[in-house]
């Protein structure tokens, strides 16, 4: 009857169970491990929320990143099309270079 009992109780949804006469160090055993499991869960779920915060940081980054790569590509294509422009911006950067490295 007791071994009934118990399937019974895990089948309804019970974690644990103990039967009578109670053994004080068992349900003091039983209490720490439960407790145990709750701070882990807890631990679990708090990190669960970390990792999502990082994805979402993570794909922020990445749209960011992509957009700039998207503009350098489009300003590229376009100072490539025309090849003074692009030789006229790489002179003025060449100067600005120099005389950069020649301010104290």
């Amino acid at each position: 009857h007791e071994i009934f009992d118990k399937v019974q109780a895990f089948e309804v949804g019970g974690l644990d169970y103990i039967t009578k006469p109670f053994q004080f160090e068992e349900v003091i055993a039983r209490v720490q491990t439960h407790l145990t499991i709750i701070r882990q869960q807890e631990r679990l779920r708090w990190q669960a929320e970390q990792l999502e915060k990082m994805a979402e940081r993570d794909r922020q980054r990445y749209e960011k990143i992509t957009a700039i790569r998207e503009k350098f590509v489009r300003g590229a294509a376009h100072d490539l099309k025309n090849p003074l422009t692009l030789v006229g911006g790489y002179a003025a950067m060449m100067l600005n270079m120099n005389q950069i490295r020649q301010d104290p």
